[in-house]
């Protein structure tokens, strides 16, 4: 379709991969295009108190993998073998929680990605993709994940940081996974990427007005007061 050789979809980290598929198999698409390869990336950082629903939505996400490709290893500390090897494990039990018999092992590329060989480019454009079978749950369904937009935000960077880490500290706002986006100082960007381990922050050259703040549970009430200069838009995913 319209000369396209491949197309990536990239969905949000809270996707029901299944809707990938049906799409897929669905007329029209069904003879426009086929499936390739099924990239699973994981934060080599990955939180150890994820959630029941999580924890499902990790595993059913790698129960259909090629690649399973571990992002930010050149950001791992002190032990490294040991900290790649902790996220194998925690997917294994992910995965045996939904009753999946997913072998992982020879499917995780667990290096830089500046460090990828050709060998390894190679290797993740032929591993295709694997539906390896286990038990389904309603945990997007069920809208217990959302969004919350905070539009045209107007405050300091060392403000954001401030308002950011208290957030993930304060209880009443819920399971906060990520904050992220763009505010505008001095005619530059500010771009910010946190989770609870993480703070990223940075000027760019372009950008647009808007904080994210994604997570499960979440209080709107209790988040928009960090954000009362904002405009406040709620998504469900």
């Amino acid at each position: 379709m319209l000369g396209f050789n491949r197309v990536i979809v990239e969905p949000s980290g809270i996707y029901d991969i299944d809707e990938f598929f049906d799409c897929l198999y669905e007329e029209p698409f069904d003879d426009w295009y086929e499936i390739g390869n099924a990239i699973t990336v994981i934060d080599s950082n990955l939180e150890d108190d994820l959630s029941e629903e999580s924890n499902f939505i990790l595993a059913s996400q790698v129960s259909c993998a090629g690649t399973i490709l571990l992002s930010k290893v050149q950001e791992l500390k002190n032990n490294k073998k040991e900290a790649i090897e902790k996220v194998k494990n925690h997917i294994k039990k992910a995965l045996k929680n939904i009753r999946c018999n997913k072998k992982i092992d020879n499917i995780i590329i667990s290096k830089p990605w500046d460090s990828l060989t050709d060998d390894d480019l190679e290797k993740i454009r032929n591993s295709s993709y694997e539906k390896t079978s286990y038990v389904k749950e309603s945990a997007i369904r069920n809208n217990k994940y959302k969004t919350f937009f905070y539009i045209n935000l107007n405050i300091s960077k060392n403000e954001l940081i401030n308002r950011i880490h208290k957030i993930f500290a304060d209880k009443r706002v819920g399971n906060v996974i990520r904050i992220k986006g763009f505010i505008q100082r001095n005619n530059k960007w500010v771009k910010v990427n946190a989770t609870k381990k993480n703070l990223k922050i940075m000027e760019s050259n372009v950008g647009q007005g808007i904080i994210l703040v994604i997570g499960e549970c979440m209080n709107m009430k209790f988040v928009n007061g960090y954000f009362p200069e904002a405009v406040a838009i709620e998504n469900k995913n």
